[in-house]
């Protein structure tokens, strides 16, 4: 018996990726281990298209990813989003207002599984950075729907001020808002998460919800964890992260992606 039919879903920051956004060669080896074994992988991330076809590449993967937390599945193969949820009208509002009413916020905008860079701080410098993006950019005012998400970037002691300002003027039954670290909140369609897309996916490609395996580690994993048939999360996890997973496995600096492995290979592999 194997893990054919099997699918790990794993989110990169925070979890697979260590605290310096490096790949550990545990994880890399765990992640050859499953593969060896008959299991597919899919990464579902936060992150943009762009900023995930490097590791795709780099872990030899085949199968589509999950970005933007789950507002666009990207088939690395074709260079194309397959998937795609945007945002309703009213999402200039939401940018106009932060603009306004919150100076040392940063605004970026997802489009066509690229990043926008429509007001510039440190944070949105750094995440350009980190996940290898280049450097486009334009104005919110005028740049063409549809859009996938907004991300508002700024330093960890302004995010709960965005959250406040869109709770109070956001439409909550057309957006979906979300705090997706602790530099960043984000704007969405209700539709678009990692739990939604990942039944896409299943639905798509053929595999079993029952059969999935989802590894996370924040707020914006939640919704993938409760649909997974196996939820983990990590020791660095966030509460609401750990009240939905049902394994807690080692912190994303001490090869989560191994336990990950050994605990399915008691579960399935090894006969009671």
């Amino acid at each position: 018996m194997d893990f054919k039919g099997y699918l790990m879903v794993i989110d990169m920051d925070g979890t697979f990726l260590d605290s310096k956004r490096n790949i550990s060669a545990a994880n890399r080896s765990a992640l050859e281990r499953w593969r060896a074994m008959g299991g597919e992988v899919c990464i579902a991330s936060g992150r943009s298209a762009a900023g995930l076809v490097k590791i795709h590449r780099e872990l030899g993967l085949k199968l589509p990813i999950i970005c933007g937390n789950g507002s666009g599945i990207y088939d690395c193969e074709k260079n194309e989003l397959i998937y795609s949820v945007t945002l309703p009208d009213g999402g200039r509002e939401l940018a106009e207002a932060a603009d306004r009413l919150l100076p040392e916020t940063g605004i970026t905008v997802y489009k066509d599984a690229k990043v926008y860079f429509c007001k510039e701080n440190a944070a949105t410098v750094r995440n350009m950075t980190n996940e290898c993006l280049p450097h486009l950019t334009a104005d919110w005012r005028t740049l063409p729907y549809p859009w996938e998400k907004i991300l508002f970037s700024q330093e960890p002691e302004h995010t709960d001020a965005v959250r406040e300002l869109m709770e109070r003027i956001a439409d909550r039954r057309v957006f979906r808002l979300l705090k997706s670290a602790p530099v960043y909140f984000e704007v969405l369609n209700p539709m678009a998460s990692k739990g939604q897309a990942l039944k896409e996916y299943c639905a798509r490609l053929g595999f079993e919800l029952s059969k999935t395996v989802a590894v996370g580690d924040n707020e914006n994993d939640v919704s993938m964890l409760e649909t997974a048939g196996y939820p983990f999360t990590v020791a660095n996890c966030t509460p609401p992260a750990r009240a939905a997973a049902k394994w807690v496995v080692s912190d994303n600096d001490h090869s989560c992606a191994a336990d990950v492995v050994r605990i399915m290979e008691e579960l399935i592999l090894i006969p009671n």
